[in-house]
């Protein structure tokens, strides 16, 4: 009660620590809307006397806010937080930040108490109440000055330089101060643009990380888990699109951890799918994965056997689970809607997703073959190959060395044999795709000749209804490549000819000049 009725003596000691700390921060004026400081002897820079200020403040702080009756707590927040005062948003928002960065080193910071029997109380109690009132004042605070022109270019400025994103992720992994934090973040943090967020939150290699750690729900402390763990996987959403993720994932050597946190958080889907909405937790994490994996200059995906090991008992059934259900939903359309209308550009969308890409990928090894074909995999690798993606044929191609029985056992063969009637008859016509569509060919005939020259396997081929039009694909391109051979023969003995002309004639030409020198 005493305490409570000296508010001019709390300002006070507000505004010592205000003025204290504003020579740090040259880019911002802040108005001095607590009043005067203490007047305090000079000690040659050392801030003995401020410190003490400051240990005071949170002394007398604290012993308000755990007031049960609740009239301290509304006496340091009418002090604190200006409550008189209109317009004091930006210095109020300073005196948070000022604060708050005092308090976060709980080790050797100014106000941890020197007896170690009292630091329990003081970490488990005292802190992280104070540090609470803190976050929400600044919370209110900075969204008041954000709305303002006039005040806006403070926030940024105050954000920036007290690194208030990084506050914010520290202090969600806090179980006392982890909803006041995450409102902080969600309010405040999250509407920057993302060049901006970006410089803080991608500066240092600790920050991603927990950013990571976030996403998944490791050490995350914010009572609503799942909106959370959605919110912080949107802020790795929006870096992956502008290629900052992958970058900053390359600079600090964090491929690891981000592949495993994704991967992690993928798994987090209610019906073991990866729907199409890109704010949802899953959707964000498979493009994120993916445009990590992506290497720039050739447009895939990059992965070691180790990762695709790691990988693939992880995510592999929801990819493989994601593509058959986009798959038959798009079948089921076609027979819906008027057979005339072209649906080959969305079916083409499905095989060039991003699940589609890293499922062919984890097929790419043969240790992980087996793990995707219990899975489902193969079965998803045989629709995406039917659409002529080269990376799910060659997928396809190493299934059949392994195991032919297991290709054969989901009709793999069959979408190969289709791709192979279709994709044969677009190389005429398509002639800018005419090196890929070559390379698709060749590997559809190697997996069918592979499968027709297998025992277990041959009869299937032979039998399917789609053998008469590999037949005659095949004739086809026999045929093209014979005219092939026929012209450059005919071109050969024509450039034959023409030389034995020319030599003769040369000859010619020679015994001619060789007589007129002789007569």
């Amino acid at each position: 009660n005493a305490m409570a009725s000296q508010e001019q003596f709390l300002r006070k000691l507000i505004a010592t620590m205000v003025a204290t700390n504003n020579a740090n921060h040259d880019k911002l004026s802040i108005s001095p809307l607590y009043g005067t400081p203490l007047r305090l002897p000079e000690d040659n820079g050392l801030h003995h006397a401020e410190n003490k200020a400051i240990q005071a403040l949170f002394s007398i702080s604290s012993l308000l806010c755990s007031d049960v009756s609740g009239v301290g707590k509304k006496q340091f927040l009418d002090a604190f937080m200006l409550k008189d005062v209109r317009g004091a948003a930006e210095t109020v928002s300073f005196a948070c930040c000022v604060f708050l960065q005092i308090l976060m080193d709980q080790e050797n910071g100014l106000c941890v108490p020197q007896n170690p029997s009292d630091r329990a109380f003081f970490s488990n109690v005292k802190l992280p109440l104070i540090k609470a009132h803190l976050l929400e004042g600044l919370s209110s605070s900075l969204d008041e000055c954000m709305f303002s022109t006039s005040s806006r270019k403070h926030a940024e400025t105050l954000i920036c330089d007290f690194k208030i994103p990084q506050l914010c992720l520290t202090c969600c992994q806090s179980k006392t101060v982890s909803q006041a934090a995450f409102d902080l973040y969600e309010n405040i943090v999250l509407p920057l643009p993302i060049a901006v967020l970006g410089d803080l939150l991608l500066a240092d290699k600790s920050s991603l990380v927990t950013l990571f750690d976030l996403v998944t729900g490791q050490n995350n402390m914010v009572p609503d888990h799942d909106h959370s763990k959605q919110t912080f996987a949107h802020t790795l959403g929006n870096f992956a699109k502008t290629g900052l993720l992958a970058a900053a994932v390359e600079r600090f050597g964090v491929r690891n951890n981000a592949i495993a946190a994704l991967s992690a958080a993928m798994q987090g889907s209610d019906d073991g799918n990866i729907d199409e909405n890109e704010d949802s937790l899953p959707r964000i994490c498979v493009e994120s994965l993916a445009a990590i994996l992506c290497d720039n200059e050739q447009d895939e995906l990059e992965l070691t056997a180790l990762e695709a090991r790691t990988m693939a008992p992880a995510i592999g059934k929801i990819l493989s689970a994601t593509i058959l259900t986009r798959f038959f939903t798009q079948a089921s359309l076609e027979t819906t809607f008027d057979d005339s209308l072209d649906h080959s550009s969305d079916r083409s969308a499905i095989s060039q997703s991003a699940e589609a890409r890293l499922l062919c990928s984890l097929a790419s090894f043969p240790e992980t073959l087996d793990v995707l074909r219990k899975v489902g995999g193969l079965e998803a690798i045989g629709l995406i190959a039917h659409e002529g993606e080269l990376a799910a044929i060659q997928a396809l191609q190493k299934a059949c060395e392994l195991s032919p029985k297991s290709v054969v056992a989901v009709d793999a063969h069959l979408s190969i044999m289709d791709c192979l009637i279709q994709v044969e008859s677009k190389l005429p016509a398509d002639l800018s795709n005419a090196s890929k569509l070559r390379e698709v060919v060749i590997g559809c005939i190697q997996i069918i000749t592979s499968l027709s020259q297998n025992i277990e396997t041959k009869s299937a081929v032979l039998s399917a209804e789609q053998s008469f039009g590999c037949l005659k694909a095949a004739t086809c391109i026999i045929s093209a490549i014979s005219e092939q051979l026929s012209q450059k023969s005919k071109a050969m003995k024509g450039d034959i000819a023409s030389v034995n002309k020319t030599l003769t004639e040369s000859y010619a030409e020679e015994d001619t000049t060789s007589a007129g020198k002789s007569h």
